[in-house]
Formats: structure tokens, sequence, C-alpha cells
């Protein structure tokens, strides 16, 4: 289950955390993890592109769970978020 801790943090009872840092940059931590990953802005779209599959860091498969994990968690939170 997913809750939201403050207005840019949500928690999984799953170990994941997901928190917006800054106007570009969200923290994704799971275990002993802390993955940076950028965050873009199309005024045109009004849109935040979360750019996580630009993580090289991790295997395929732990990519994959990452991806859905933030795009449940994004869920939460205000504002229009796309996972990429």
């Amino acid at each position: 289950m997913l809750r939201k801790i403050n207005e840019g943090g949500v928690e999984s009872e799953n170990g994941f955390s997901i928190q917006i840092v800054g106007p570009e940059l969200l923290e994704y931590k799971e275990e002993n993890k802390i993955i940076k990953i950028d965050i873009t802005y199309d005024p045109k779209k009004r849109k935040l592109y979360i750019c996580a599959s630009d993580i090289d860091e991790l295997s395929k498969n732990e990519k994959i769970q990452m991806i859905r994990n933030i795009k449940e968690a994004v869920k939460l939170l205000k504002g229009n978020f796309e996972v990429v």
C-alpha cells in the first residue's frame, strides 16, 4: 500500500519511497539505494516528465520494477506526471 507522506513524497509498505527534492529532481529510495532522477517540464503540454529510463545503475529487471513503482506512486501526487 502507498501513502502520501508530504506534498512531494510517497512511501510504500514494500520498502520504496519517492520524494521530489527540487523542480528538476526526484529521489527514489529502495533498501540501501538512493537514485536521483531528472524531471523535465513541458509548458505546452503542462506535463512533468520523470526520466527514469535514463538510469544506468540498475539491472533491467530492477529498472522495470522501479518504473512501475514510480508510476503508481505519482498517482498520489498533485500534478500531471508521465514516467519515461
